[in-house]
């Protein structure tokens, strides 16, 4: 799924066709917004057995064998760590993946480690990381992803070619969306509102029938957060200490329908926002609340007591 990022897909298999490529990447950006997707073109892009020349790049043809076997994960010369599907990247993640650099290709010439949600590394595998972005072999190729660089230390920036990520534009979601998901196209400005313009999310809502019912739901609990003047009611929302990250992006993202249907109410999802009680909403409290929420997300990224930071989100 490659929706927008034409720049960055352009320098990747432009440097594939200077053989100019870098040891090691970070892509860097908001979730949701294709990183992962991209970094599995590149790796179809060097791993291709029949890729084709548009002028100065190289395009995978996405059909062989190599580039099969690539999106099913399942290639033996690329390895893909779902660090979305784990609590954490530890020191025993990054062996596999030096373990995996000792072996010599089996078809072509190089060996890719895809590592999404990098953040999750642990200090011993950030350490051992380092180590090893040193160390990479000849034709060795390590893609790290990641929404929070502020997990690094500055030493590993330097070992690192960064791309940062931005949001594609809502054209080219839609055009995506017309072609992929044609039957839900009616559906195109919900889709768009509650995904904030992130079409990984968008797939999710569409493959996952009850995600979009439950990200709604979500909403409306952060949104009664903000506005509620019940302080039982407030505690409850901070019951999972496990979800605070996805309870902070609910809470940030509901400061935008709340400050949107105050100032611009013709850009909000009426059908939404028509359900929801909105007699208690000061201005002067959203504002003091959202300053917190930031940095709450501060705070979490480095690592704080997450109880300390819903205490301190509930006064």
């Amino acid at each position: 799924m490659l929706v927008g990022h034409q720049k960055i897909i352009d320098y990747l298999t432009r440097s594939v066709f200077k053989n100019q490529i870098a040891h090691s990447y970070l892509f860097y950006g908001p979730k949701n917004i294709g990183k992962t997707s991209v970094a599995q073109y590149f790796a179809q892009t060097l791993l291709c057995s029949s890729f084709q020349k548009d002028g100065d790049k190289l395009i995978p043809c996405q059909k062989c064998e190599d580039c099969q076997k690539i999106a099913k994960n399942i290639h033996p010369d690329f390895l893909y760590l779902k660090g979305e599907e784990m609590s954490s990247l530890g020191i025993d993640d990054m062996r596999r993946v030096k373990a995996f650099f000792n072996l010599r290709p089996v078809k072509g010439k190089y060996k890719i480690a895809l590592i999404s949600e990098a953040e999750k590394l642990t200090e011993a595998a950030i350490n051992s990381g380092l180590k090893l972005l040193e160390e990479t072999a000849e034709g060795g190729v390590i893609i790290l992803t990641s929404s929070n660089i502020n997990r690094f230390p500055p030493t590993f920036f330097s070992r690192l070619q960064m791309l940062r990520f931005y949001p594609p534009s809502k054209t080219e979601i839609i055009s995506w969306l017309k072609k992929q998901y044609p039957s839900y196209y009616p559906m195109a400005e919900e889709l768009l509102f509650f995904s904030n313009l992130k079409p990984g999310l968008i797939s999710s809502f569409l493959e996952n029938k009850t995600m979009l019912s439950s990200f709604k739901n979500n909403l409306k609990e952060a949104i009664q957060f903000l506005i509620s003047s019940d302080f039982e009611e407030s505690i409850s929302f901070f019951n999972d200490q496990s979800k605070l990250g996805d309870k902070l992006d609910s809470l940030l993202w509901a400061v935008h329908i709340l400050i949107l249907n105050k100032f611009n109410p013709e850009k909000t999802f009426k059908s939404f926002i028509g359900n929801l009680n909105l007699t208690d909403f000061s201005s002067q409290k959203l504002f003091s609340k959202t300053s917190k929420i930031f940095a709450s997300k501060f705070y979490l990224e480095r690592n704080v007591n997450p109880n300390l930071i819903s205490n301190d989100l509930l006064f």
